[in-house]
């Protein structure tokens, strides 16, 4: 009899995503907790971040972010089974992460990849002024099929109840303001860090600048990391890797 041929060992070089791996903005990536195995993956994405909301950073994680450069922080958040577990403080926290381009490209994880990080989402949504209605749809479609409600009321009103102030620095990213605002919606709104003009924006040549006038990205570099990583998730979700 013949023998069953062996797997084939996992190198540097096969690109696994993340489970629950999707692009949310420019920059801007979410998933489930990364493992060793999605490290090449992950380093493709050339990450400037990495936000970990889950209850303790995962060690192999540490070191990965410390081998290349990536600043990784952690949002202490225990698993979420039946309650929401996120607070609006913590969501905050994440928020003044997200729209601040120095650490843009971002990597966002729980540690499903659903509740937690989908909520963080949707908080987002709101402080672009979103509607609700897509929000809810965006958030439903990283949930487990199995539930026969993939939104309960407690996230709802977790989101509907979001109204903490916002830190941001100067210049935002482009996408924060490419929505209609209307600063009589409730939500969250940016509180804008001191000395920026009337209305963050990037630069005119579509580069992005530091408060300070350091520029931490050009337009060239920015569209490259948008559609490679837009490359990478169509081949994630075609099952290519």
């Amino acid at each position: 009899m013949a023998s069953s041929p062996s797997l084939p060992q996992l190198t540097n070089d096969v690109m696994i995503p993340p489970f629950r791996y999707s692009i949310v903005e420019s920059g801007v990536h979410r998933s489930a907790h990364p493992t060793s195995r999605n490290f090449p993956f992950v380093r493709r994405l050339r990450l400037q971040s990495i936000l970990s909301m889950v209850a303790k950073l995962d060690s192999a994680l540490e070191v990965f972010a410390t081998q290349h450069a990536i600043k990784l922080y952690h949002i202490e958040v225990a698993r979420a089974f039946d309650s929401v577990t996120l607070t609006h403080e913590n969501a905050a926290q994440a928020l003044e992460i997200l729209v601040n381009p120095a650490n843009l490209p971002c990597l966002v994880h729980c540690y499903d990849g659903t509740s937690t990080t989908g909520l963080v989402v949707m908080c987002l949504r709101k402080l672009q002024s979103i509607s609700m209605s897509f929000a809810v749809t965006e958030f439903e479609r990283f949930q487990r099929a199995e539930l026969a409600e993939p939104m309960d009321d407690e996230e709802r009103l977790f989101v509907e109840s979001f109204k903490h102030d916002i830190r941001a620095p100067a210049v935002t990213p482009k996408w924060l303001w490419e929505s209609p605002t209307n600063t009589d919606h409730g939500g969250p709104h940016l509180r804008l860090s001191a000395g920026s003009k009337a209305s963050p924006k990037t630069l005119e040549d579509g580069g992005l600048e530091n408060v300070d006038g350091t520029r931490l990205a050009d337009a060239g570099t920015l569209d490259h990391i948008i559609k490679e990583s837009a490359v990478l998730e169509a081949l994630a979700l075609e099952g290519t890797f």
